[in-house]
């Protein structure tokens, strides 16, 4: 600013006044300028889809037209990184930009964890809270299950979503709302007396559980939903959307639209994962948005189920195929088109390349990311801001350019990819791959290049010891008095009944029509039948248990082939395992056969169908499914792929006219008048089935 002094004092102060409300007027002209230019924000995050799994990266068996078209609308960024391959290492990373471990996070929280990340650390959501935005975090969040951690203290204004990954369990000391929706045959007193059972998790809205256990198959339509209706709520100012998706971590379970599309049901998840990114794009450009919001996609680590091809090894893996992710950023007029970034950026990078696109400050404390809107726009030259990008999870890795190092052998390496199974580990003490030529790091040439390996080396032991010597701390998840312990459910006390190897525990009818192979049974005796004139080649047997059981819980997996009759019967007559009980049939026939449709003599009792997958989701043919089996006194409750299928209580069903179903009961025994007490078995009335891990436990 240039002042002449040669003017008298008043005039002096005067101009001065003049220049310093010239400047105001500028600053707040820009302001207002930088603000009306804000975008809007979306991540969408899933979990444990791989590198592989997507069209634009080459999958060629799930089909995900809405990713590709948004590869066509946007860039892909071939080389980017999480900062943990497992889920709560990586969620803190993005959020913050920040390593985990300078966060002290663990890798993975689970819901007897007393820890989460501290508020006072500054997320995306904080930063841009600061700035005018309106934010929301819908679906998975897995940094803290109480206060005060949960999203609501972490700079969200709402929160609705599974405060943790969907294989864990409820903790007792989260808030019940006034209208929770309590399912699967619970009730809410045993909720409050503090049940609990593994992938049996609770829906969350702000910092109360609205359901328990969650309807799996319905999550990712209600989280698109709920994002949907988020997005034409806020047309008005700028807001930031954080979708991080529950699927497709296990246990995989899809919606009704979805079930069976494909030969496999995480093709089924990762193609409902792909409608929802369709259904965000549409809503964003029906709302006149489609210029002013940038969308970005990405994965929280590798693929635990689908596949991270051609990258080597999966999930909780340092190699490339557990921590390099598939990645999309789409905003028309600002991102390029139909581009792809080869160049190394991670989750890190978007908090401070988020403070540089909406005016906001950078957090007071250290962070690891770096901007790279440079990358994003394609700008001339565009180069990585990451020299090295270092990683201490696991064993840990270094990423600089094209070379990947890893300092620690193949040979002895824990890290759950460090074997190819198709050839011997090297045994030098590091390795090195390069990642262009090599993109399955299969070549290790560590020993071709020293001087690089002892600078890599020497870049990791930099960034260790930076970590350790400025880690700050978590906080302390805050418990009412009195609440009950948030341990691990007990493990129930099974008896295995087949553990792969034999089959002592069960008798059999046709012993030559039960094969063990791959640590399966496998029901495959194929015989011609003649019934009513017509010969037809199918299967047929049973394998029942030795020993009777009453008021118990039977686990099992099963595969079907197409049209398998087959099945699991069970509170059977003592004297003749296969007469006098009832069944559930696991049936791949469309529509649902009644009991009265059965041509059977043998059993005197009734019979429910698992459903064909056109009538009740989650039981897709030829692959494998989760079947549970629980009785108590006459109630029976059955569910598949983690989803209840049939609750009933068998005292209903008499030989007085008609089941409850409407279908006429022409069954000779009532099932009340059977014995409580009877036998397991298998039966196979179709084509090949496989069954394997059955076990059951007694009930209290």
């Amino acid at each position: 600013m240039f002042i002449d002094y040669r003017i008298g004092p008043g005039q002096r102060w005067q101009y001065l006044v003049m220049l310093l409300s010239l400047f105001c007027s500028t600053l707040f002209c820009s302001t207002s300028i930088k603000a009306a230019e804000q975008p809007n924000i979306i991540i969408i995050f899933i979990d444990d889809m791989g590198y592989g799994d997507v069209g634009f990266n080459g999958a060629t068996g799930p089909k995900t037209p809405n990713l590709d078209q948004m590869a066509v609308e946007g860039t892909r960024f071939s080389d980017f990184y999480v900062g943990c391959a497992v889920c709560s290492g990586s969620r803190t990373a993005l959020l913050t930009g920040t390593h985990y471990q300078r966060l002290s996070m663990n890798p993975v929280l689970f819901p007897n964890s007393n820890q989460g990340l501290h508020p006072e650390e500054v997320t995306i959501a904080d930063m841009l809270k600061t700035v005018g935005y309106t934010t929301a975090c819908i679906g998975k969040w897995h940094l803290g299950h109480l206060p005060p951690c949960l999203p609501t203290y972490q700079g969200f204004d709402s929160y609705y979503g599974v405060p943790y990954s969907n294989d864990m369990w409820i903790d007792p000391a989260n808030e019940l709302s006034e209208d929770v929706q309590i399912r699967n045959g619970l009730t809410l007193d045993e909720v409050r007396a503090g049940h609990k059972k593994r992938n049996w998790v609770p829906l969350m809205r702000d910092e109360q559980v609205i359901e328990y256990p969650a309807d799996q198959t319905t999550l990712t339509k209600r989280y698109t939903e709920e994002a949907v209706r988020f997005i034409t709520g806020h047309t008005d100012g700028p807001f930031f959307l954080y979708l991080p998706h529950t699927m497709v971590h296990l246990p995989l379970a899809v919606s009704e639209a979805f079930a069976g599309k494909t030969d496999k049901l995480i093709w089924d998840a990762i193609q409902e994962v792909d409608w929802s990114v369709g259904q965000i794009v549409k809503a964003v450009r029906d709302a006149g948005l489609d210029e002013k919001t940038l969308i970005v996609f990405t994965s929280d680590n590798g693929a635990a189920v689908g596949s991270s091809l051609p990258l080597r090894s999966r999930k909780a893996s340092v190699y490339d195929g557990g921590i390099r992710e598939p990645t999309l950023m789409r905003w028309p007029g600002k991102i390029p088109a139909g581009r792809t970034c080869t160049e190394v950026a991670a989750t890190i990078d978007l908090l401070p390349t988020l403070a540089k696109l909406t005016g906001a400050e950078l957090p007071d404390r250290r962070i690891d990311g770096k901007d790279i809107w440079p990358l994003m726009t394609g700008a001339e030259d565009a180069r990585s801001p990451h020299e090295y990008y270092v990683l201490m999870h696991g064993e840990g890795a270094v990423r600089a350019g094209k070379w990947k190092f890893y300092p620690w052998s193949e040979a002895t390496g824990k890290d759950r990819g460090a074997k190819l199974p198709d050839q011997e580990p090297t045994t030098f003490p590091v390795q090195l791959y390069d990642t262009v030529t090599d993109i399955g790091e299969r070549t290790n040439v560590a020993q071709q290049h020293p001087e690089l390996v002892e600078k890599l080396k020497a870049a990791y032991e930099h960034h260790v010891a930076d970590i350790k010597a400025t880690r700050r701390p978590t906080a302390t998840l805050v418990r009412p008095a009195g609440a009950i312990s948030p341990a691990r459910p007990a493990k129930p006390k099974t008896t295995i009944l087949f553990d792969g190897l034999n089959l002592n525990s069960w008798t059999m009818d046709d012993a030559e029509g039960w094969v063990i192979e791959n640590d399966m049974v496998l029901a495959c005796r194929m015989k011609e039948v003649e019934r009513n004139g017509v010969t037809r080649t199918t299967g047929r047997g049973y394998i029942w248990s030795k020993q009777q059981y009453q008021d118990f819980e039977l686990s099992l997996e099963y595969k079907l082939s197409q049209s398998a009759n087959s099945g699991v019967f069970f509170r059977t007559d003592s004297t003749n395992p296969v007469q006098g009980g009832f069944e559930i049939q696991l049936m791949d026939d469309d529509g649902i056969r009644s009991t009265r449709e059965i041509e059977t003599k043998k059993l005197n009792g009734a019979l429910y169908d698992a459903l064909a997958p056109s009538s009740r989701p989650g039981h897709p043919v030829g692959q494998w499914n989760t079947l549970t089996v629980t009785c108590r006194g006459p109630i029976v409750r059955v569910a598949i792929n983690g989803t209840e299928v049939i609750h009933t209580d068998l005292d209903q069903w008499t030989t007085a006219g008609k089941n409850p179903d409407g279908s006429v009961n022409k069954f000779k025994t009532a099932l009340k008048d059977l014995p409580r007490q009877g036998h397991i078995g298998l039966q196979n009335h179709g084509h090949h089935v496989w069954f394997r891990d059955i076990s059951i436990r007694k009930l209290d």
